[in-house]
């Protein structure tokens, strides 16, 4: 159980620091969603204004585990999306330069380093989504309250 709640910091924290700085620095978040070349134009501005506040949200909850589950897998959603969009980059695309991760906050190339960060974070994410019963987490007080 220490090991589930370490890894709900964890990733929790990392969405909270990823979605904050990307809604300050979100510019910087549109041109490099641009930069990856996955979206069609039109879609680009509202996905890069949308994902940020939704990572801020689902790392806040993460990390309070506030509904774990839909939390978590939320999270592995967004990770599956993002690792689908790294791998043709890595395969021959055209070069990125910071992946945008962190808002232009923090300097992540595009290289295996980030497809395998991106695996270990999904993975993180799936045995949170697995564990059933969550250390400190708002969701066993919230289950104790008769409505």
């Amino acid at each position: 159980m220490v090991f589930i709640f370490t890894l709900r910091i964890v990733i929790g924290s990392t969405f909270i620091i990823s979605g904050f700085t990307k809604m300050f620095l979100m510019t910087t978040f549109i041109t490099t969603v641009y930069k990856f070349n996955v979206l069609p134009r039109v879609l680009i501005i509202p996905f890069a204004s949308l994902l940020p506040p939704i990572e801020l949200v689902l790392g806040i909850a993460l990390a309070l585990g506030y509904l774990t589950r839909f939390s978590s897998f939320m999270i592995m959603v967004i990770l599956l999306l993002f690792v689908t969009a790294v791998i043709p980059q890595l395969l021959g695309g055209p070069p990125i330069g910071d992946c945008g991760c962190f808002g232009g906050l923090m300097d992540s190339a595009v290289n295996m380093n980030l497809l395998i960060r991106g695996c270990i974070l999904f993975t993180a994410a799936y045995l949170v989504f697995f564990q059933k019963r969550h250390m400190f987490a708002l969701d066993n007080k919230l289950n104790q309250i008769d409505f």
